[in-house]
């Protein structure tokens, strides 16, 4: 924008006579009038025409038009943005005007939608696939060792066990709705981990709970049955921290935790299996008389072959961090839950997979993996899930 000076001015009343056309304008004999430099005398030229008034130069620059291309390297002329557009909406070239007053609500900017299942170590697929289907599996199997496929005692028949069993099986889902950003922003994988954990640890109470009134209320001996067992594998299952959602710092914090954990476990099979010992040969000495002592003989044997299987490489596989011991922990596993899964027909004579028996051992016999006899084997596919 150009400003004018002082020397731009135009005088529009000349002095008179000293204008050579004017009839007075000199005396005979005179030299006739010469204009003078302005920038030496200080006069200026004379004023322009009627028809072509001075003009003042603008005070601010009129906004830009749509069509018109914003110029630029001309010096002393704003930018549109400053001047011309809206405070906080800046020109964009290619886009319409934005007139004065009206008001474009901006868009929310949307949380970009992923796939919870892209870059899940397949380990972490395998562990949350296998959680949901023992918890499911459970409720088709027997609560008690009173219960068989065609009793009413299986776990779906009571309506806590369904109810905390199928909220333990949804929460399986948990860790892919927070990939999925289902959750609010500030959700971290500690928060996973704690929500799964807060949703399998009540069906742990709820064997204890139900372990505890049964041994109160009943004259015989409490058990469990295969129901309990596989969920016990599906809780322990859930609960554990995936490789995904563990940083570098936090991998060994957990798994000293865990081997903590396993340890207990460990500890409470190789005291089941002394509990079911002594058991056996309090319940039988009066049934066998005077073959008492063959008949222990032979329950010793058959009790430290079954805790050598169950209890040799649960020791080696976790304890002394054993690979070859670790599958065939897990084989054995599997194993157990095959067994106890098609051994619950009424006609079947695969052993059943039970806590302490209320009745002698000779009942079942004497066999070389007294599956039925005790707590040794009940536990033994939630340390194959844990190692």
């Amino acid at each position: 924008m150009h400003i004018p000076t002082k020397k731009d001015e135009i005088v529009t009343n000349p002095v008179p006579g000293l204008n050579p056309s004017e009839p007075n304008g000199g005396a005979d004999g005179a030299a006739p009038y010469q204009p003078q430099d302005p920038a030496q005398s200080g006069a200026v030229p004379a004023a322009p025409p009627p028809a072509q008034p001075y003009q003042p130069a603008p005070q601010a620059q009129q906004p830009y038009q749509p069509a018109q291309p914003i110029p630029s390297g001309q010096q002393g002329q704003p930018y549109q943005s400053q001047q011309g557009a809206p405070q906080g909406y800046p020109y964009q070239p290619g886009q319409p005007y934005q007139q004065p007053g009206q008001y474009t609500p901006a868009a929310v900017p949307k949380r970009p939608t992923t796939n919870p299942f892209v870059g899940m170590p397949v380990s972490d697929l395998v562990r949350d696939g296998m959680a949901f289907l023992f918890f499911l599996v459970s409720l088709a199997l027997p609560w008690d060792t009173f219960g068989t496929w065609s009793s009413d005692y299986r776990s779906r028949d009571l309506i806590e066990v369904l109810l905390i069993a199928l909220l333990s099986a949804f929460a399986v889902a948990v860790p892919y709705l927070a990939r999925a950003n289902v959750f609010p922003v500030s959700w971290t994988p500690a928060k996973t981990r704690s929500l799964r954990l807060a949703l399998a640890a009540p069906f742990v109470l709820l064997v204890l709970v139900h372990f505890v009134l049964g041994a109160v209320s009943d004259n015989r001996l409490f058990s469990w049955g295969t129901g309990v067992m596989f969920g016990l594998a599906a809780a322990f299952l859930l609960a554990q921290p995936r490789s995904c959602e563990l940083s570098d710092d936090e991998v060994p914090a957990a798994a000293q935790l865990w081997k903590l954990i396993y340890t207990v476990l460990l500890a409470i099979v190789a005291l089941g299996f002394l509990v079911t010992l002594i058991w056996g040969v309090v319940s039988a000495s009066d049934v066998f008389g005077d073959k008492i002592v063959v008949y222990t003989l032979l329950a010793v044997i058959t009790l430290l072959i079954s805790a050598a299987i169950a209890l040799v490489p649960a020791y080696f596989a976790v304890l002394r961090d054993s690979l070859p011991w670790r599958r065939a922990l897990v084989s054995l596993g599997i194993v157990v839950v095959v067994i106890s899964f098609f051994g619950l027909d009424d006609k079947s004579t695969l052993p059943r997979l039970e806590t302490l028996r209320p009745e002698p051992m000779w009942l079942s016999g004497i066999v070389p993996l007294p599956l039925s006899w005790g707590l040794g084997f009940f536990l033994l596919p939630t340390l194959a899930v844990i190692a």
